[in-house]
């Protein structure tokens, strides 16, 4: 019954020397003969078969273990044994990009199974530090090799942490932490209309904000309808935060 940091051994003891077994149980180390001035059970005492349940062990990895019996002599120790433990997948997370107010993308790279078969990997994200799949996450496939994860419903402005996930049937193991933080729309107040003529008129705007992210094109828009939009007639005078000046012809 191997697991990630568990396993089940014991041993018999068949002789008791002479003297009354006072303890016995399993001793384990990840060198070769542990004995009992390092981890070890006391499974009781006396002869016979005794089962030992061994705890804190690092997963992926090598272990030696040895049976033992204490009388008023000493201690004698049985046959060694060697076992490895299992292990979760291992996975990296990718560097955000395409960050806009409410969505981005990330993604991974699930390196190894563990032995035993991924069967679901993503992102998950929150705005706490070391999320997990209990919070926001994406679903990207099964097994190894790179993957992509969109990520969506993000709020504007919101410092997020992010991490690649593998699942496998021992249970869920996670990446690298990457720390990103989405941008926002630009903040813009419009100028009163002046210069009212027959066909013309002058007007503008400031932008105060940028949002965290470059103005490209900034101007006014009109129409003869409520919330007007630049699908309707528009400036485009210039880019960049500020007060600009628009045209209407």
């Amino acid at each position: 019954e191997i697991t990630l940091t568990t396993a089940i051994s014991g041993g018999n003891v068949t002789l008791d020397g002479g003297a009354p077994i006072t303890a016995r149980g399993i001793c384990w180390s990840t060198s070769q003969n542990p004995n009992i001035s390092g981890n070890h059970t006391v499974d009781g005492s006396g002869m016979g078969s005794y089962v030992s349940y061994l705890n804190g062990l690092s997963q992926n990895t090598l272990y030696y273990v040895r049976a033992y019996a204490t009388n008023i002599a000493g201690t004698a120790y049985g046959n060694e044994l060697t076992f490895i433990t299992l292990a979760l997948p291992s996975v990296t997370t990718d560097n955000v990009s395409n960050i806009l107010d409410s969505t981005a993308i990330s993604g991974g790279n699930v390196l190894s199974d563990g032995g035993n078969p991924v069967t679901a990997r993503g992102v998950c994200w929150s705005t706490s530090q070391n999320p997990t799949i209990t919070e926001n996450h994406t679903i990207d496939g099964s097994g190894l090799g790179i993957f992509i994860s969109y990520l969506t419903g993000l709020s504007p402005q919101t410092n997020y942490y992010i991490r690649a996930y593998a699942t496998s049937s021992l249970g869920t193991a996670y990446g690298n932490q990457v720390v990103f933080t989405t941008i926002d729309l630009p903040t813009i107040t419009t100028t009163t209309v002046t210069d009212i003529a027959l066909v013309t008129a002058k007007s503008g705007g400031n932008v105060t904000s940028d949002g965290g992210a470059s103005v490209t094109a900034r101007g006014v828009c009109w129409n003869t309808s409520p919330n007007p939009t630049i699908l309707n007639s528009h400036t485009i005078d210039g880019n960049g935060t500020g007060q600009f000046i628009s045209f209407l012809t």
